[in-house]
């Protein structure tokens, strides 16, 4: 089975695209989809990036299993808002910390928006970003507008899932489908 990781990328208080995170880890372990973890930036209070992870002499603890995390994963899902049209600082922060681990990843990226556009300048950014670091990004995303209206900070509220499991189904197959 393969693993995947998915990585919550806000780090706001009120933040919704956390309830992203927690949906698609909730269905990939309902539907048996792959193995998968769901690491947490803000719980993790992740290091502002200083060095990347490999050249610190003495790294935090929680940054190496953040390292060993998305290099044991066949396939990564960054969840990440939109912040004014591009890449919030925390989703940029994680992914410079890391080079190696990067290399050759199959990458999917689960774009949040609270408007109507479902952040889709953040995922072209991001896409460029995971490119330079020798990730793979997945040529399709997993785009959530008005995020506000299907999702609290706990998970999907929608009352019906059936249009979100299907998207999510599509979304995550394809990202694992073309994992090493």
């Amino acid at each position: 089975m393969k693993q995947l990781l998915i990585i919550s990328c806000s780090v706001r208080r009120e933040r919704r695209s956390h309830g992203v995170a927690l949906y698609l880890t909730d269905f990939v372990q309902r539907k048996g989809i792959a193995s998968v973890a769901l690491f947490d930036l803000k719980a993790a209070n992740f290091p502002v990036f200083e060095e990347r992870l490999q050249y610190l002499p003495d790294p935090p603890a929680m940054a190496v299993e953040f390292g060993q995390s998305v290099q044991r994963a066949d396939a990564v899902i960054l969840v990440s808002p939109e912040y004014n049209f591009s890449v919030p600082a925390a989703t940029k922060n994680a992914v410079d910390f890391l080079v190696q681990e990067w290399a050759n990843k199959q990458v999917g990226i689960a774009a949040v928006s609270a408007g109507a556009f479902g952040a889709r300048s953040m995922w072209g950014e991001l896409s460029k970003i995971l490119l330079a670091v020798g990730a793979r990004p997945a040529n399709a995303g997993y785009f959530v507008p008005s995020v506000q209206n299907f999702y609290s900070d706990k998970g999907l509220i929608a009352p019906d899932s059936k249009p979100f499991d299907e998207r999510a189904h599509k979304f995550i197959e394809s990202v694992l489908n073309l994992a090493n």
